[in-house]
C-alpha cells in the first residue's frame, strides 16, 4: 500500500515534466518572469462601496466639541482612509472626527475616502445656554436624604445664584404710606451696590416695581413727580456708578411684563416697549418675566406661554435693534402655576423641559429660575423641598446636561 506503481509513477513523471515544459515556455514570452506568475495569485484589491457617519445629526454648544464615528464599508475594503472637511468652518471645525462649534449656525461635516466615497453628518451649531437661579428655599433631596440648599451646591450643579435686590433696598417712601410716591435712596443704593459683585460673575437684578402704577403711562408723573422712565433711570445710573463692575438687570420693566398672552398684546406693547429704550440702554440684560399666568396645565396652556415667551424674546432684540447694542435675554421662569381652585401645583418634568426648549429655540440666551423662599409644597403642607431626581429639576438638570 506504500509502494507506487511502476505505471503511476511514470505517469506522475510525465506530468511533472509537462509542467516544467509549460513555465519555461511562459518564461520566454513577451518578457514574462517566473516572479509574475507566482504573484499573479495575490488578492485583488477591495473598493469601498460606501461610507456611513453616526451619529447623522449632531447639535452643539458653541466652543464645545463631540465626536462622529466613521464606518467604512465593506469591512475588508483595502484603503478606508478618510479626509474629513466641513462645509463652513467658520461654524464647525472637524479633525479626525472631532467636531468643534466656532459659531452659532449649520454645517454639514464629510468623511471621504481617496476613491471618491463620502459620508455626511448636519450639525448645528447653538449659542450656550445659562441657568441662574433665585431660590432661596432651604431643601433639596437626592439618593442620599435631604440636604441643606446653598450657593455652592447650586454652582456644583452649573447653575449661577443671582442676586435679586428688592426694591426696600433701593428707595424709600417719604409719606406715611406710599403706592408711587416712592424716591430713590443714594444711601441704600451705595450699601447694596457695594455688596454686589463687582466682576459681574453673580448677575443683579433689581426689582423696582413701585413705580408700576404707571407703567402703561411711562411718560406721566409718578406720585413722587418723575415719570417711571426717569425713576427707573435714575435708579440704575447711581447703582452702576457705585459699582461700574457689576452686571446689572431690571427685574420685568424692560420689556414690560406682559402677564400672559392674548389676543390684543401685541399692540399694546409694540407701543409701549419703545418707550423704554432710554432705560434698556442702561441695564446689562434683560429679565422679561416669564411665569406661568393663566396656566392650566394643558397642551394649549403650554402654546401660550411659548407665544409670551417668543414675543418677550423679541422685544427684548428690538431693544438691541433701537439702541444699536446687543444683550442677553435671560427670563425669569417658575414652576409654580395656580389651578382654577386656587391651589399652588408644580410644572412636570415635561412641562419644564418644554419651557426650557422653547427658551433656547426663541432665541434666549439662558433663564432665571425664581419660587417664593415660603413656597409650600401642597402634597405635603410644608415647605418645599426640592427634588433632583423627579419632576421640574431634575427636567433642568438633564436640560443642561444635553446643552452641555
Amino acid at each position: 500500500m506504500g509502494f507506487k506503481t511502476r505505471r503511476h509513477f511514470s505517469s506522475t513523471l510525465a506530468s511533472g515534466l509537462v509542467t516544467l515544459t509549460a513555465l519555461a515556455a511562459l518564461a520566454g514570452c513577451g518578457g514574462g518572469s517566473n516572479a509574475a506568475v507566482l504573484t499573479s495569485g495575490a488578492t485583488a484589491a477591495v473598493a469601498v462601496t460606501g461610507v456611513t457617519l453616526s451619529p447623522s445629526t449632531l447639535s452643539l454648544t458653541v466652543a464645545k466639541s463631540s465626536s462622529l464615528t466613521a464606518s467604512v464599508q465593506p469591512d475588508d475594503a483595502t484603503d478606508s482612509a478618510l479626509t474629513w472637511s466641513s462645509s463652513d468652518s467658520s461654524v464647525a471645525t472637524v479633525a479626525s472626527g472631532a467636531v468643534t462649534c466656532a459659531a452659532v449656525g449649520s454645517a454639514t461635516i464629510t468623511a471621504s475616502t481617496s476613491d471618491g466615497q463620502q459620508g455626511t453628518a448636519s450639525v448645528t451649531c447653538v449659542k450656550p445656554f445659562a441657568v441662574y437661579e433665585f431660590l432661596k428655599l432651604k431643601s433639596y433631596q437626592d439618593a442620599s436624604g435631604v440636604n441643606t440648599i446653598s450657593d455652592t451646591w447650586f454652582r456644583g450643579l452649573g447653575i449661577t445664584p443671582l442676586n435679586l435686590i428688592y426694591s426696600s433696598k433701593l428707595v424709600t417712601c417719604p409719606l406715611t404710606s406710599c403706592t408711587d410716591e416712592y424716591v430713590v435712596d443714594s444711601t441704600k443704593i451705595a450699601t447694596a451696590a457695594a455688596s454686589a459683585d463687582s466682576t459681574g460673575g453673580t448677575p443683579v437684578s433689581l426689582d423696582l416695581e413701585v413705580w408700576d402704577t404707571k407703567r402703561f403711562y411711562p411718560t406721566a408723573a409718578t406720585g413722587n413727580g418723575l415719570s417711571i422712565v426717569q425713576n427707573l433711570t435714575e435708579a440704575l445710573t447711581a447703582f452702576k456708578a457705585d459699582n461700574p463692575g457689576a452686571s446689572v438687570g431690571l427685574y420685568a420693566e424692560v420689556p414690560q411684563n406682559t402677564f400672559g398672552w392674548s389676543a390684543t398684546t401685541t399692540a399694546t406693547y409694540d407701543a409701549l416697549n419703545p418707550q423704554y429704550a432710554s432705560v434698556a440702554a442702561l441695564v446689562d440684560y434683560y429679565s422679561p418675566s416669564l411665569y406661568n399666568y393663566g396656566y392650566d396645565g394643558t397642551a394649549t396652556g403650554d402654546a401660550n406661554w411659548n407665544s409670551a415667551a417668543v414675543y418677550a424674546v423679541d422685544q427684548s432684540h428690538a431693544f438691541d435693534t433701537l439702541n444699536g447694542t446687543s444683550k442677553k435675554v435671560l427670563p425669569y421662569i417658575t414652576p409654580v402655576w395656580t389651578d382654577s381652585s386656587g391651589v399652588s401645583e408644580f410644572l412636570t418634568y415635561d412641562q419644564m423641559m418644554y419651557r426650557l426648549k422653547a427658551l433656547r429655540s426663541a432665541g434666549a440666551d439662558g433663564c432665571v429660575l425664581w419660587i417664593s423662599s415660603g413656597q409650600i409644597d401642597p402634597s405635603t403642607g410644608k415647605l418645599l423641598v426640592i427634588d433632583t431626581t423627579s419632576g421640574w429639576f431634575k427636567a433642568v438638570l438633564d436640560f443642561m446636561a444635553s446643552a452641555a
